[in-house]
């Protein structure tokens, strides 16, 4: 019997990419590993050279059953995601899940809207680091920078 199947949208500023491509290949390797649902994921870098891009945005986000919010500065500051993506959610899609990701340091409280919404943080035995309360995703990625 196939697994029912739940769309997964993701939104983050690209302004975060490098921190974006490290989460995106964590999410995707969980959420592979169900044995209860098929996930699909879909974030804009999924978009063909081309294409109408506000379009296909706003059909993977009215597809989506989960809505992952990488919220950092960044993403607080994008108007597009604030009135075309984080709004359509609320308004458009009440249905979705939103998860909200404190993704880098930012206000939390800065969407009056997002205030409402339980937010995911990262925490973990091996961070000694993540009781402070400003603990964020970009703060569990090192870079192999070249040792000069």
């Amino acid at each position: 019997m196939a697994k029912p199947v739940i769309n997964v949208f993701i939104s983050y500023a690209h302004k975060d990419a490098p921190y974006f491509e490290v989460f995106k290949e964590g999410v995707r390797s969980h959420l592979a590993n169900s044995s209860i649902f098929d996930f699909g994921t879909w974030e804009d870098s999924e978009l063909t050279l081309g294409s109408d891009w506000d379009q296909a945005i706003q059909q993977n986000l009215g597809n989506a059953g989960i809505a992952i919010l990488c919220v950092s500065t960044n993403f607080l500051n994008s108007r597009y995601i604030r009135s075309d993506e984080f709004e359509a959610m609320i308004n458009k899609y009440p249905q979705t899940i939103v998860i909200p990701v404190y993704f880098n340091h930012c206000n939390m409280n800065a969407w009056e809207e997002l205030t409402h919404k339980q937010f995911f943080k990262p925490a973990g035995d091996r961070y000694d680091e993540a009781a402070r309360p400003d603990f964020a995703f970009c703060d569990l990625i090192s870079f192999n920078k070249p040792m000069v």
